[in-house]
């Protein structure tokens, strides 16, 4: 017996191309000598749906939904930060932290701002939260730049 994907796509096709149930059997039966598409294989499921193609049959693809992005479910809060906001602050976050985890942003948040997890970040706090990791973005590039040293002389090796 074909597996329920394959039945799904044979009805699918004999209603879009408009069979009779006499002319779907009269197919089965002249293609495979069977009267019904339970009776099919795999493989003589496909070859029927290869039929149906080759009769002008278009099998539709899937439409892909549009990934939902990061804090989107929790939508529009009034009083609360925006889900474009709590991911933006999630990824100065991880360029800016040492550790890079969602724990160590929250505990970050709770120190300096007195709220318990970044879901729960009042909007009125976002631009302090923002200025906050840019003045920590500000100290890690200065601090790279000093860190370097320059070689005025080739080496010799």
């Amino acid at each position: 017996m074909p597996s329920h994907k394959a039945l799904a796509k044979i009805h699918i096709a004999k209603k879009e191309l408009n069979l009779s149930d006499e002319e779907y059997r009269q197919i089965l039966y002249d293609c495979f000598g069977v009267d019904s598409s339970k009776y099919l294989t795999e493989e003589q499921a496909n070859m029927l749906i290869a039929v149906f193609v080759d009769m002008g049959w278009k099998p539709k693809k899937k439409e892909e939904k549009p990934k939902a992005k990061k804090y989107d479910e929790l939508g529009d809060r009034k009083g609360f930060a925006t889900p474009a906001q709590l991911r933006k602050i999630e990824t100065m976050w991880k360029i800016v932290s040492r550790e890079k985890t969602k724990k160590s942003l929250d505990r970050f948040l709770f120190k300096r701002f007195k709220v318990m997890k970044l879901e729960n970040l009042p909007f009125d706090k976002v631009p302090a939260v923002l200025k906050a990791l840019e003045s920590m973005k500000a100290k890690c590039t200065t601090t790279k730049t000093t860190n370097t040293k320059q070689i005025d002389e080739p080496v010799d090796f």
